[in-house]
Formats: structure tokens, C-alpha cells, sequence
């Protein structure tokens, strides 16, 4: 995931919250950043609307030391809590 972006992607099936979020990843030396592709959630919950719609250019850079987002990185997949609270958002790999 080091250096250029790689597309993840958020899969929901519930009745509700169901839906799906594309984003193009990268990681820097001190960052995390995110690249909105796609947004077609039912009813956005946990504050992943608000996190990424904030940003004009559809940028988010959540740093690695100090964020107000936890972010759990793996090889192929990662884990986003915004805001670190209580839903969080487990984008895979495509």
C-alpha cells in the first residue's frame, strides 16, 4: 500500500446501514490519506459521511501519531473508527 493509491472497498448488506464505500488509499511515512471514489451508503452512520465530505479537494490525511480517527492498517485490508467511535468500517482490498 506504500507509495501510490489502492482501491478499498466498504460492503454492508443490512437493511439499514447497508451499502457500499470506494476509497483509494496510500501510506506515507507519517500519514494515512484517502481519496473518495464512491459514496452509496442508505443512512451514513459513525461519522464516515462527515470524515469524507470534509474536504473540498476529497482528500482526507489522518496522521499516523495524534489523530482524532483510529485506524487499524493491515497488508490487504484496514479498519477505520472515525472519530473513535463505536462503528467502525472495514474496507478489503479489490
Amino acid at each position: 500500500m506504500t507509495g501510490t493509491f489502492t482501491r478499498y472497498r466498504y460492503f454492508d448488506q443490512s437493511p439499514v446501514f447497508g451499502g457500499e464505500i470506494l476509497v483509494d488509499a496510500k501510506e506515507t511515512k507519517s500519514a494515512f490519506i484517502l481519496r473518495l471514489v464512491s459514496f452509496r451508503v442508505r443512512y451514513p452512520h459513525g461519522g464516515i459521511d462527515t470524515l469524507l465530505f470534509g474536504n473540498a479537494d476529497g482528500l482526507v490525511r489522518i496522521p499516523k501519531r495524534s489523530s482524532t480517527h483510529a485506524l487499524n492498517i493491515w497488508p490487504h485490508d484496514f479498519v477505520l473508527y472515525p472519530y473513535r467511535a463505536g462503528v467502525p468500517f472495514l474496507f478489503v482490498e479489490v
